[in-house]
């Protein structure tokens, strides 16, 4: 800010009431949906939805004015804010370096699609399976059999490695204890060659870390995606441990 002399001074920000400073803040910072990549940071968060992040770039030099008003502007930034996280995030990328932020976020979109397993992953674990069919086809004849069995350990070796992703993707949500909003996007719930739904898979896994009773806690608990009702039961029942 320029004054009469031209010169520039500064604005004495932290002099104005607090509920004045949140206000200055909501607008800098609340853009509504956020979407995060597994690249993102507190800096970048949102990085694929193009027009928010944008949007919020110019106003990130507040952070840096000092401790006060970084937690505070933290604070609006994931109290104010719908995150939705992108195929590759965890719930780790939403505070890579800030674990209190845990209790500030509000609404959270999680979605559980094959996409979750990298391409880079998925490499790893071809390679390492046919390194060992190399080996094998020596010694064994490549029979029909042969090949169809090889293809249905890969198949269970890479749903295995997803349902692992899938389990870190929800380990966290215990921890968020402001969380109001909670939608599952089970849509393209499905094993990485796209042949087999792992809706009830998933219940497991949710159960699996003990966050069930957790997720039907929430106030706004839903689940999304084209599942009949026979589906979503099982899920429910999986995810809960309930009788049927």
């Amino acid at each position: 800010m320029c004054g009469d002399s031209g010169e520039m001074s500064t604005f004495p920000l932290l002099t104005l009431p607090k509920e004045l400073r949140l206000d200055i803040f909501t607008i800098c910072f609340v853009r509504g949906r956020i979407v995060i990549s597994a690249s993102s940071d507190p800096r970048t968060a949102g990085q694929e939805n193009s027009e928010s992040i944008t949007s919020v770039k110019p106003y990130l030099g507040i952070l840096g004015v000092n401790r006060q008003v970084r937690d505070e502007a933290k604070t609006v930034y994931y109290r104010g804010n719908s995150f939705e996280l992108g195929p590759l995030a965890g719930i780790h990328h939403l505070f890579p370096s800030d674990r209190y932020a845990f209790s500030l976020i509000r609404s959270l979109t999680i979605g559980f699609s094959p996409n979750t397993l990298s391409p880079k992953i998925r490499d790893e674990v071809r390679h390492g399976y046919r390194q060992r069919w190399v080996d094998e086809s020596r010694y064994e004849e490549n029979t029909v059999q042969a090949c169809q069995n090889r293809a249905r350990l890969l198949h269970n070796a890479e749903k295995r490695m997803l349902e692992t992703i899938w389990k870190m993707r929800v380990l966290d949500l215990a921890a968020m204890v402001s969380l109001k909003s909670l939608h599952l996007d089970l849509e393209d719930c499905y094993c990485p060659t796209g042949c087999c739904r792992l809706v009830p898979a998933l219940g497991k896994c949710i159960l699996e870390m003990n966050v069930g009773q957790k997720l039907l806690a929430v106030s706004d608990f839903q689940v999304h995606g084209t599942l009949g009702l026979s589906e979503r039961l099982q899920f429910m029942y999986e995810m809960t441990d309930l009788p049927e």
